[in-house]
């Protein structure tokens, strides 16, 4: 069901038209781009425009071209209160940017971007002050911003291939549901703007989309609720497991029983060499080992690499690229630039720290390469560069830092309770204060500082240059001496001596 109708067309890049399913066609005028053609025609229009990209340097590109050849008429008195918002974005980039291109009525939308930058693209699309913004297909998955009119690329690079394959009918039908807005619009309209011929577009608008498909088969997810089963006692057997698992969506869709036995078999098997698991009379135990690993929701293959290949000398940067080795840390190279991969290739057997083998059963050499570039991300973020600095330097979104900030300090805080219940209590302290450190970026001598709200990385350091280096010193610090501080107005400064009573200290106001 949609509150408003969908049409659907197809752009034919040989006669330079649109032609929809329902008989419709719209000639188009050629210019450089075909893409910038079809916003071009929209605009002409008055037609709210989004764009789907699977690039997000195209998505970029696009957008400054389009802004440097067209200008929209903007409300200002909207965009200045977003403008506003946008001057507490985290990089100049952003700042600067994002800005210039919303006061010409234009957008991108990408995962690199802060969460700030794109809650500002988003409210001003749905305001209607932006009238194009070109996204990658981040923004057709849970947010609702529907527009008059959607153009969809069917075409994305794999890497692994080294070429550009088509999407699925599943992904398409995502993107081309977001054409139509309910309080403004008869119809909705979603054009494929790169299909290689009318055939092949018209074949995407007119097919079901795929099948759901279940992921409990994936060894990842076997791993983890199977130990998770055990653990919880809900399984005493393999049995058990069998019995529980064969109910699944995964096991009721492919129906390939012999399968799932044989993947929950293996899953069980695996658990058992771990030591997570044991056997007694028959019956599935779970070892200290994998009740903390359950409790983590680690997958204990993250476990198992970390204890086969944890420092015997601790170092922060061994340990950083320990974790982003790690299953569990998802990296891409798809956003990694190959001027930068090059680089680290280049310093990977000079490199002044140390590091864990370049190989192992659990990863192969261009992981190990990958993630000594994520952990040399971290390793500055850490040691308080700036993040335009970071981003500049690695060629990533202020997203993407954010991205692995925060799935790298969720593994160290977990890794250290693991090191808790093992009773290496020096480690599991050492690994507490790293998780902190990656949390907030911030140096060691300022992780009892940032513990309060409202100071970050940057007031901390501030803090500790005036000589105020613990939540002692801070209570003890007069408020006429705060307030000269830069960044630390009334209102921070209260807040700041709010928490520390509750803590209990006694705060110097005068």
């Amino acid at each position: 069901w949609r509150p408003v109708k969908l049409v659907e067309g197809v752009f034919d890049r040989k006669k330079h038209r649109v032609v929809f399913r329902d008989g419709r066609e719209e000639p188009v005028e050629s210019g450089s781009d075909p893409v910038l053609d079809l916003v071009e025609h929209n605009l002409k229009r008055n037609i709210q425009t989004l764009v789907f990209i699977h690039n997000r340097k195209r998505v970029e590109e696009l957008a400054q071209v389009l802004a440097g050849s067209t200008s929209v008429r903007v409300d200002q008195g909207d965009l200045s209160e977003l403008v506003e918002e946008l001057e507490s974005a985290p990089t100049r980039f952003e700042r600067e940017l994002i800005s210039e291109l919303l006061k010409r009525g234009v957008g991108f939308h990408h995962a690199g971007l802060s969460m700030i930058s794109r809650r500002v693209i988003e409210e001003a699309f749905r305001k209607r002050i932006l009238r194009v913004v070109f996204a990658t297909p981040t923004l057709a998955a849970g947010i609702n911003l529907p527009a008059r009119r959607v153009l969809v690329s069917i075409k994305r690079y794999d890497p692994g291939s080294g070429r550009r394959v088509n999407i699925s009918v599943s992904e398409y039908k995502q993107m081309a549901g977001r054409a139509g807005r309910p309080q403004y619009d008869d119809l909705g309209e979603a054009v494929i703007i790169d299909a290689r011929d009318l055939k092949e577009g018209f074949k995407y608008i007119d097919s079901q989309p795929e099948p759901v498909i279940g992921k409990v088969f994936a060894d990842r997810s076997l791993r983890v609720h199977v130990l998770s089963t055990i653990v919880s006692g809900e399984a005493r057997s393999t049995s058990d497991i069998l019995e529980l698992f064969k109910y699944t969506f995964s096991a009721l869709y492919s129906g390939d029983m012999e399968y799932l036995y044989s993947k929950l078999r293996e899953a069980v098997e695996v658990l058992l060499e771990a030591s997570m698991i044991s056997t007694l009379r028959d019956e599935l135990k779970p070892t200290i080992l994998g009740k903390i690993t359950s409790y983590t929701y680690l997958d204990p293959f993250t476990v198992l690499l970390y204890l086969k290949h944890k420092p015997t000398e601790y170092s922060d940067f061994y340990v950083l690229h320990l974790v982003t080795l790690t299953p569990d840390f998802r990296k891409s190279s798809a956003y990694i630039s190959e001027r930068v991969l090059s680089h680290y290739e280049e310093l990977a057997e000079v490199f002044k720290y140390k590091t864990p083998p370049t190989s192992s059963e659990f990863y192969s050499y261009d992981d190990w390469l990958l993630s000594l570039v994520y952990a040399s991300i971290l390793y500055d973020w850490i040691n308080e560069k700036t993040e335009d600095e970071i981003l500049e330097n690695y060629m990533i979104g202020p997203g993407d830092l954010y991205n692995i900030r925060d799935t790298a300090s969720w593994i160290i805080s977990a890794l250290s309770k693991i090191e808790r219940v093992l009773g290496d209590m020096e480690l599991s302290r050492k690994l507490h204060t790293l998780s902190i450190r990656v949390e907030n970026g911030v140096r060691e001598d300022a992780v009892e500082l940032v513990s309060l709200k409202f100071i970050g990385r940057a007031r901390a350091r501030i803090l500790i240059e005036h000589g105020i280096k613990t939540l002692r010193d801070l209570a003890k610090t007069p408020h006429r001496k705060l307030l000269t501080l830069p960044t630390f107005g009334p209102k921070v400064v209260e807040e700041i001596y709010a928490q520390l009573r509750e803590r209990g200290y006694v705060v110097e106001e005068k």
